[in-house]
């Protein structure tokens, strides 16, 4: 089975805009979409970590505002972000937390500059929103991987500076099946190989998307699915929604990441994720795979949004076919 290539989620007459690879002196923006960072030594320490990859660090306004849970009003936060957006000096745009409230953003971000001056824009967990938005409306390659608050393992810092600096194809994201070796052994579930856009991130974040313009296209896309610290009844909730609306049976396939601190809680199932998922997938023979190698914890990988890629489920592989970032 071969998915055709998704171009439907290109702004009318546009083509992918993939941003240009970072180099060293670039200025690369420090912002706070959602919630706010616990401390300032969170931002400080993200601060040096951009600093010590040779880039500069600009940090929002508003980074460590406090308006309730979020890092500011609303107004606040979409300032910094445009404020970024438009500044032809920010080369990246790199988000400091996840939490809530990116979702209160989308309706006024500039899209259109965006669009025009692409650049690099990279976050995880509930900041997915905004990373599918832009692929949608900006036509923009986006990267789902840990907010900086979480990178701070060796492999994990390496790996982002891979990523932000590569222009070439990226590595393939694989399992494994040395279970002593790696926390990552995967398990597959269908095991065609197929190819299409890459897409998707945080599954509640790319659910409450449903229904609105921000919703990208899934059509004869492949599928990542990851999410962090929610229970097991509200995340079948979510990929029961996927399923029920006949979006499911219409991807390419689906490529389950890490779900980490995420467990029946109160709920009292006694069963796992993945048998929870397992049943709809099986029903539609879907090409799938669980715990690959992505998400925000240890050990994960950064993710490219918008490129075309093939995955082989019953390898536990995500082979990339074109670079994410251009050479300017």
């Amino acid at each position: 089975m071969t998915a055709s290539k998704n171009n439907n989620n290109l702004p009318a007459g546009g083509a992918i805009k993939k941003p240009r690879a970072l180099v060293p002196g670039d200025r690369v923006a420090l912002l706070s979409p959602a919630s706010r960072p616990k401390s300032v030594v969170d931002v400080a320490r993200a601060r040096a970590l951009v600093e010590q990859m040779g880039f500069v660090p600009v940090t929002g306004e508003h980074a460590l505002a406090t308006h309730g849970y979020l890092a500011g009003s609303d107004a606040d936060r979409l300032a910094d972000l445009n404020a970024a957006i438009a500044d032809s000096s920010v080369r990246a745009i790199i988000f400091l937390t996840g939490g809530y409230g990116s979702l209160r953003l989308l309706e006024k971000i500039d899209y259109r500059a965006l669009a025009a001056d692409p650049k690099i824009v990279l976050g995880g967990d509930e900041t997915t929103c905004i990373l599918l938005a832009m692929r949608k409306l900006a036509g923009l390659v986006t990267f789902y991987g840990a907010n900086l608050d979480r990178v701070r393992s060796p492999g994990a810092i390496k790996e982002l500076e891979s990523v932000l600096t590569s222009s070439a194809v990226l590595s393939p994201l694989a399992g494994d099946r040395d279970v002593t070796a790696s926390r990552f052994c995967f398990a597959p579930v269908a095991g065609e190989k197929v190819t299409g856009e890459i897409t998707g991130g945080n599954l509640s974040a790319l659910c409450s998307l449903m229904g609105t313009r921000y919703q990208v296209d899934t059509d004869d896309c492949i599928v990542a699915l990851t999410d962090r610290n929610e229970r097991y009844d509200i995340l079948d909730r979510w990929f029961s929604n996927l399923y029920v609306s006949g979006r499911m049976e219409r991807f390419a396939g689906i490529a389950c990441g890490e779900f980490e601190n995420c467990g029946p809680r109160d709920s009292r199932n006694l069963l796992s994720l993945e048998d929870m998922f397992a049943d709809r997938l099986e029903r539609l023979s879907l090409p799938s795979c669980f715990n690959l190698p992505f998400g925000e914890g240890p050990g994960c990988r950064i993710l490219p949004l918008g490129i075309q890629a093939s995955f082989d489920a019953g390898a536990g592989r995500i082979e990339f076919a074109e670079p994410a970032l251009s050479t300017g």
